[in-house]
């Protein structure tokens, strides 16, 4: 079977690091995968078709259906599985010209515009990541019961095998994510409403590079933080 998961993003994700760990275990188990995304930053050995999905007006979403509907036919396609609001909408105008199935993992709340909920976009079947997602799907969007699934993030816990033997560092804490988007408001609100109170701890912010200026500011508070944007060896920092 040929694969294509399909990601719009300018920065790492958490989405990224899911879709290419799934390409890569699809493709032990001898299927095709093709990533088409704005960008792919992490190591996989799946193939990648860059397509620039952020470019939102409604001409490039008509160009991108039709670049998603021709990479469909030309690499023989035969199942859509799309991570985000941008490519699940162009997934699912793609699927439907092309008569192929469309999956969606919803890694997060969507946003209740009056478009979503007339066109949803989520395809033949929906993956949430938890419950509340779920829920969401369900009570906000009017998605049915029937169409999702809750299959949590999924761990290779050999790899965590290999820093057993790490000693953990006292008084760190480590904040693993984007630092912009919603999931950007929640790392700030932890920073600035929780760990601010704890002036002994130290904070290491993963990912999330650049850093907004409302980050930096943080900095120069009692609390020692410090930002290492993107890293490859996201275990070894975990300690």
């Amino acid at each position: 079977m040929t694969i294509a998961l399909i990601l719009s993003q300018l920065e790492v994700t958490g989405a990224e690091a899911y879709a290419v760990s799934l390409a890569d275990y699809l493709i032990k188990r001898g299927h095709k995968v093709v990533i088409v995304s704005d960008t792919l930053t992490l190591k996989t050995s799946a193939s990648y078709v860059k397509m620039d999905f952020n470019r939102r007006s409604f001409p490039n979403r008509l160009k991108h259906i039709y670049l998603l509907s021709k990479l469909i036919k030309e690499k023989d396609v035969d199942l859509l599985h799309a991570f985000s609001r941008a490519s699940g909408w162009v997934s699912f105008f793609a699927s439907r010209i092309c008569g192929i199935p469309l999956i969606t993992t919803v890694h997060g709340r969507q946003h209740l515009h009056l478009s979503r909920k007339i066109v949803k976009g989520f395809g033949d079947y929906v993956i949430a990541v938890c419950e509340n997602i779920k829920a969401h799907l369900i009570e906000d969007l009017g998605v049915e019961k029937k169409k999702i699934e809750i299959i949590r993030n999924g761990y290779d816990l050999e790899e965590f095998k290999k820093y057993a033997e790490i000693k953990p560092e006292e008084n760190l804490v480590s904040l693993i994510g984007r630092l912009s988007g919603p999931k950007g408001e929640v790392a700030y609100k932890i920073i600035k409403e929780v760990l601010l109170n704890f002036p002994g701890i130290k904070v290491n912010v993963i990912g999330g590079s650049p850093v907004p200026e409302r980050f930096k500011n943080l900095s120069r508070t009692n609390l020692e933080i410090s930002f290492l944007g993107f890293r490859e060896d996201i275990l070894h920092q975990i300690k």
